[in-house]
């Protein structure tokens, strides 16, 4: 194994870990709502400016990381309780929500440039220095953001298995309807879902931010990336979408390494495209039916 693929083996963790982030977020309002959130790019983009002000501010990158989940959560909880809230009681719901979601994202992405330019903007890493192993240099930034990635959707996958508010999310995943007859509160828990997912791109917002120059539009970019990954997954698969997160960071970073950039989409499209031949429904796509 040459340097060269252990560096790209390891720059694969990494994307991994930054598409985990956003598409774990789509993949847990689709397990529970049945509707795809659009504005999850526009968040992550607002998490990363939210490590910019923090940066400026002197704050830790702790606090930074902590102030981004609440306050990208809160913003999200608000999302659901304002205008998603009375969109879904539609009957096309799904297309109006999609169409809704799309709306706002528009609209944040250009806020945020009216607020903060065009200009790329910086953040020092998190996390300074690096070790050398066999000649490859790992960056402890980088080591960090694979570490909270694990820690953060671990978390997550406890909470949604062990607590009330996960089997809440579940029952109402299978049944809507159902679940209200049994005392299930559907806004609130739909609310926690939005607020939770909207949390997770946040924080992928900080930790992006340390890797790449923030613009109004990188959100966006990522967000293509993150609908990949979910459908890959299995639409509303937790540990699909996770397993089809770093599938896609590694395809990206060893297809560049040995193809060049320009054929890593195109490898990556034509590998997806395999595999939903295979599995229509994704990695996952019978759990995706069944459980978040």
């Amino acid at each position: 194994m040459t340097k060269e693929l252990v560096a790209a083996l390891f720059s694969g963790l990494v994307l991994g870990s930054l598409y985990a982030l956003m598409s774990m977020g789509l993949a847990l309002v689709w397990g529970g709502l049945r509707v795809l959130n659009l504005t999850q790019g526009t968040l992550y983009m607002l998490g990363a400016y939210a490590a910019v002000l923090a940066g400026r501010s002197g704050l830790s990158p702790v606090i930074g990381v902590l102030l981004a989940f609440v306050i990208i959560g809160v913003l999200g909880s608000l999302l659901y309780v304002g205008p998603v809230r009375r969109v879904s009681a539609r009957p096309d719901h799904e297309n109006a929500v999609l169409l809704l979601t799309f709306g706002l994202a528009t609209l944040g992405e250009y806020a945020a440039l009216v607020a903060f330019g065009p200009q790329p903007q910086s953040v020092q890493t998190l996390v300074h220095g690096q070790f050398t192993v066999v000649g490859v240099a790992f960056p402890w930034n980088s080591i960090m953001m694979i570490i909270a990635t694990i820690m953060l959707l671990t978390l997550l996958g406890v909470v949604m298995k062990w607590t009330r508010f996960g089997l809440a999310s579940r029952a109402l995943a299978q049944q809507a309807d159902g679940a209200q007859l049994v005392g299930i509160n559907r806004h609130r828990t739909s609310m926690l879902i939005f607020g939770i997912s909207s949390g997770l791109a946040g924080v992928g917002g900080v930790l992006l931010s340390s890797y790449y120059f923030v613009t109004p539009y990188i959100g966006q970019n990522y967000l293509l990336l993150a609908l990949i990954v979910t459908i890959l997954g299995g639409l509303g698969s937790m540990s699909g979408t996770l397993y089809a997160a770093f599938l896609v960071g590694l395809i990206q970073a060893i297809s560049s390494l040995y193809l060049g950039t320009r054929w890593s989409l195109p490898l990556l499209f034509a590998v997806i495209i395999g595999v939903l031949i295979v599995r229509p429904t994704g990695i996952a796509g019978r759990v995706a039916q069944e459980r978040l």
